[in-house]
């Protein structure tokens, strides 16, 4: 079993299938293990029918563990751009350097967290006014890379936002 892992952070409702699908498929390609965390431990249901089970909770989550943290995007990642626990996921993410991703949804609550401060940052479009609240420049780009962060747009860009998370890999 891989010593390298890697942790996808679903939201607890309606998460955005290939938001998942694409960054899992890519990170467990370059041999990394990948744990799911969430607000919830049920099994949580995408919007296009995928369910996943959650390996364990925001509030177990031990960053160091991880050399690559991703928020996937979807309708219910909203719920997590007030959750202090998926803020303080980031913010130790962050804080340690690891590779820090977040597509569609998902990047206003790395906004919210305070992580994109000063950073360019792209999202789905409803959420570009919480990425520029968070101090980040808003980019309408299917992907943006500042530094160890990695955003992506829009489910269609779910492939491309993979490619670039595991570009950043040693």
């Amino acid at each position: 079993m891989s010593h390298r892992r890697a942790l996808l952070v679903l939201p607890p409702e309606n998460f955005r299938d290939e938001e998942y699908l694409e960054p899992r498929a890519a990170l467990e390609g370059r041999g990394l293990a990948v744990d799911v965390a969430s607000s919830v431990r049920t099994v949580v249901r995408g919007m296009l029918g995928h369910e996943v089970r959650p390996d364990l909770l925001l509030s177990d989550v031990d960053i160091d563990r991880y050399e690559a943290v991703v928020f996937v995007g979807g309708g219910g990642a909203r719920l997590l751009w007030e959750s202090p626990l998926a803020h303080a996921v980031a913010r130790r993410a962050a804080q340690r350097a690891k590779i820090l991703g977040a597509i569609c949804m998902a990047t206003g609550t790395l906004a919210r967290a305070g992580v994109l401060q000063g950073r360019r940052a792209t999202g789905f479009p409803c959420a570009a006014e919480t990425v520029r609240s968070g101090g980040a420049a808003y980019s309408t780009d299917a992907v943006v890379v500042d530094g160890s962060i990695v955003t992506g747009k829009e489910p269609a860009s779910a492939r491309l936002f993979a490619e670039a998370l595991v570009r950043l890999l040693p």
